[in-house]
């Protein structure tokens, strides 16, 4: 029994260890700055992060069984808010950075009294994200820690295990904001429309897997707001109608498969 109980303990702790993840920079410029961090759970990579020459975060790509499952791409990189620097009493640079809007953007480096980086942390609007990095007194990583990815300006984009695109959108300062697509796993488009602040915005398509239109809908501010129509495989209109905030108004109508109306009702 003791030997059961030493081998279920043993067994636990493998287990543990082999979904820690382990962080290392895979890739690097010629002067040396980091252009790609991997994150490795049990020796598979399940995370991705990329970056320009001067530190941005231009990507992040995670995995799943070596699967790729989403890809996140950063928009304007060139920040227009305001440059910061602080320093220490004896002149040394302490810290440097961006804020947009008094809120901390983007990367910031921290330096130790004698001009060393010591760390890279990123931030959206005062929020901690992406990988920060300690450095030891040689420059060299000490550890890093994962605040993962708030989707700030950028597109992204998720995958079926087969590759294909599974969806894609758009992100404007923390917003779901521009078109929207979503994909049957054959290509063919499930869902489009538009966003607008986190909204669903004008008309939103439904598609079959043959790409034969099922739904039409329209919102405002996501709410369903205006024409709504659903049709059969043999696109007549199944029926339709108008909604006003995100009820149904006025005259709706119900049609056979032929196209002939045969009732309809008043909201």
């Amino acid at each position: 029994m003791k030997n059961i109980i030493t081998l279920l303990c043993c067994t636990f702790l493998l287990t543990s260890c082999s979904k820690e993840s382990k962080y290392s920079i895979s890739e690097t410029y010629e002067n040396g700055h980091k252009k790609s961090i991997e994150a490795t759970e049990g020796g598979r990579i399940v995370k991705k992060v990329f970056y320009s020459e001067k530190g941005s975060e231009t990507a992040v790509e995670t995995y799943d069984q070596q699967n790729l499952v989403s890809r996140w791409s950063a928009g304007n990189m060139n920040f227009s808010g305001e440059s910061f620097t602080d320093h220490f009493g004896n002149g040394a640079l302490k810290k440097s950075g961006y804020y947009i809007d008094e809120k901390m953007n983007g990367k910031w480096s921290y330096y130790n009294r004698h001009n060393h980086l010591e760390t890279e942390r990123y931030f959206f609007n005062d929020e901690a994200t992406g990988i920060w990095v300690w450095y030891d007194k040689h420059e060299n990583v000490h550890h890093m820690e994962d605040h993962g990815n708030i989707k700030s300006n950028g597109q992204f984009i998720e995958f079926y295990v087969s590759g294909q695109v599974k969806e894609a959108s758009f992100y404007n300062n923390g917003n779901l904001d521009g078109m929207y697509v979503r994909y049957h796993e054959n290509g063919e488009v499930k869902t489009s429309g538009q966003y607008s602040k986190n909204y669903q915005e004008g008309v939103w398509s439904w598609l079959d897997e043959n790409g034969q239109l099922e739904r039409v809908e329209t919102y405002s501010s996501g709410l369903l707001d205006g024409q709504w129509k659903q049709f059969y495989t043999n696109g007549q209109i199944k029926f339709q109608g108008k909604y006003a905030n995100n009820e149904r108004t006025g005259q709706w109508v119900w049609y056979d498969v032929d196209g002939n109306d045969t009732h309809s009702e008043i909201y």
